[in-house]
């Protein structure tokens, strides 16, 4: 069942510090995620409770299957995927449960790119000419 958006809004990165207080939600991020260069790209998620990355081809609005997700029992999801240099749709699902703790961490690495955060001049939130950076 999908259930409509309590809150819609923009958000400067995959922070959870406004939502410290909140118990049982979910957060989806949705945006463009801007590669250097082509290759393979490895991307891992930590998460105490539930995290899903997507990486869609936005020219045919396909549903794929997550690239990572990690859960309850394995905190961590790692997955691999080959990019082109460029902008690629972005789509980040959070849950958090019971009283876990808050924390969403996403990590990447790629051809000369050491394993890292990912970073925020990556991410933008729409694709134009010239995205807008997050």
């Amino acid at each position: 069942m999908r259930r409509k958006p309590v809150k819609v809004g923009v958000c400067g990165g995959f922070g959870l510090d406004a939502w410290q207080d909140k118990r049982n939600f979910g957060l989806r991020f949705g945006g463009y995620l801007k590669v250097p260069r082509d290759g393979m790209y490895h991307l891992c998620s930590d998460s105490p409770t539930q995290a899903a990355v997507f990486i869609c081809n936005d020219a045919k609005e396909l549903q794929a299957p997550a690239v990572v997700a990690s859960s309850y029992r394995a905190r961590q999801g790692e997955g691999s995927a080959a990019l082109r240099a460029g902008l690629h749709k972005l789509r980040i699902e959070y849950m958090q449960a019971w009283n876990n703790p808050h924390r969403l961490g996403i990590e990447v690495e790629g051809p000369e790119i050491p394993r890292q955060a990912l970073p925020k001049s990556w991410l933008f939130r729409q694709r134009m000419g010239h995205a807008e950076e997050r």
